[in-house]
């Protein structure tokens, strides 16, 4: 399950973000928006994933019209290769299809674990088949 993160972007400013692995960050896509904005429009890397929440319909010329409940949902997969090696870019259109402004998010992603050389043999395994899950240790002894 993932953990959930608002980020607050703004228009003609890059947000830094550090991004944990299994966690979704979350971007409430009208309080960024310039006035005027009618529409909008989502590009990323490769290794963002998004999600726009809930469904719109696009235009015929691929732009989303902007209403106050939308959220756009963020998830990464991999670790950054890089510092801000991931982006995430919304631009802001108005009637004419002109645009307003652009907010763009800079991605960091690590990934964090727990994992320990268990068994002491110098390498820590993911998948040590000895290795009891914090989850069932808890359910096994009713807590």
């Amino acid at each position: 399950m993932f953990q959930q993160r608002t980020v607050r972007l703004e228009c003609g400013k890059a947000t830094h973000v550090l991004h944990v692995l299994g966690t979704q960050l979350n971007v409430k896509l009208y309080r960024c928006a310039p006035p005027g904005s009618q529409f909008f429009q989502v590009t990323c890397t490769s290794a963002v994933q998004y999600q726009i929440s809930p469904k719109v319909s696009s235009t015929s010329k691929n732009m989303l019209p902007l209403e106050k409940s939308l959220s756009l949902s963020i998830t990464m997969m991999a670790p950054s290769k890089d510092a801000s090696d991931n982006k995430v870019a919304v631009s802001y259109f108005g009637d004419n299809l002109e645009e307003l402004g652009k907010a763009i998010l800079h991605l960091t992603s690590v990934e964090l674990s727990l994992d320990v050389d268990a068994d002491r043999d110098g390498v820590v395994e993911k998948n040590n088949p000895h290795k009891v899950h914090a989850s069932s240790f808890f359910d096994n002894r009713g807590l």
